[in-house]
């Protein structure tokens, strides 16, 4: 006589320990391992849960034969992982390249300011524009863009004129 199929074979609770927690992801929100969705949140193993106290975590496994839909969990203990690195600092930003007022002359004078020039729609680098200020000896020497920015930054140069000779001394007297 046919009697009622087996269920199928489960696999014994595991023996896990630490290195369990590579290619694990913490279940969201605080939650069981019984509350994985098998057929959407995929197989147990991929999950595990903290618990109020440093170093235990929860590692799932399963389907058991008790919840044949469900993950189930077991306890490990003294798991301390250092804690993640903090990123590498950011580097500091570019120094703009030193300039002159002898610059000047090879740049194109804009009626906009530096930060206002997209070198892209300009079809020209930044390096070769230049904002008069109000003072007539006083300039922004466009460069960059900085890193991130799609506009041009500036550095500020005075060019006065040279000063003017001392007028020549008037011949001695004979």
């Amino acid at each position: 006589a046919q009697g009622t199929p087996s269920p199928p074979p489960y696999p014994p609770t595991p023996d896990y320990d630490c290195d369990a927690m590579t290619g694990r992801s913490e279940i969201a929100g605080g939650d069981g391992c019984s509350t994985i969705d098998i057929d959407t949140e995929g197989p147990c193993d991929l999950w595990y849960q903290e618990t109020s106290t440093a170093g235990k975590y929860k590692f799932c496994y399963g389907p058991t034969a008790d919840e044949p839909d469900q993950c189930d969990n077991i306890k490990v203990t003294d798991c301390f992982y250092p804690p993640p690195s903090p990123p590498p600092p950011s580097p500091p930003p570019p120094s703009p390249p030193p300039v002159t007022c002898a610059d000047l002359a090879s740049r194109t004078e804009q009626s906009k300011s530096c930060d206002e020039i997209d070198p892209v729609e300009e079809g020209l680098p930044c390096d070769t524009f230049a904002k008069q200020k109000n003072d007539p000896w006083k300039y922004d020497l466009c460069y960059g863009p900085e890193p991130g920015e799609d506009k041009c930054a500036r550095t500020k140069v005075e060019c006065y004129p040279p000063p003017s000779p001392p007028p020549p001394s008037p011949p001695p007297p004979s």
